[in-house]
């Protein structure tokens, strides 16, 4: 299987911020970053096929369960922007990941999301195992990315008493 589209962080570009994202302290409103990360999160996951196609196809998808932003600078309206993402952990049910947000073109990190999704049945309203095929990518793409400066803070684990998350 060809790899090498594994080597680079998933990103997503051509964002902006708009005028109606601006809060009354003249910057982002924080809302609006977690708004963002959600939104490119459906088109980054298309990567591993694990996005709004797959959703459709299988009524199943992910859950987010925990997640934390970091709001590290503040952002104003016309800067364009881009969102990194980093798969950084994935076990039988669950998935762990790592979004940036910079301003487009530099590497100066504003904003972090740390989150973890519980693959779900969408029709039980129950967690399911990864299909073996999706869990083996979603290792390969872990491993990849975790080929990568570990500058990130990261804060959520996917241990749990039963070692699944070890």
């Amino acid at each position: 299987m060809e790899t090498g589209w594994l080597d680079d962080l998933f990103t997503s570009r051509g964002h902006i911020v708009k005028p109606e994202w601006i809060d009354a302290y003249d910057h982002m409103n924080m809302s609006r970053y977690v708004a963002l990360f959600d939104d490119v999160t459906y088109d980054l996951l298309d990567r591993v096929d694990l996005g709004l196609a797959y959703t459709k196809r299988t009524r199943h998808g992910l859950f987010i369960v925990d997640a934390r932003v970091r709001f590290l600078r503040e952002l104003r309206v016309g800067t364009p922007l881009e969102v990194k993402l980093r798969l950084v952990g994935a076990d039988h049910v669950r998935l762990h990941m790592w979004l940036e947000l910079r301003a487009a073109g530099s590497d100066t990190v504003h904003a972090t999301q740390e989150q973890i999704g519980l693959h779900a049945d969408l029709d039980r309203r129950r967690t399911a195992a990864f299909a073996e095929t999706v869990l083996e990518k979603l290792q390969q793409v872990v491993s990849a990315h975790r080929a990568e400066p570990e500058d990130a803070q990261r804060v959520l684990s996917m241990r749990c008493s039963d070692g699944a998350g070890k």
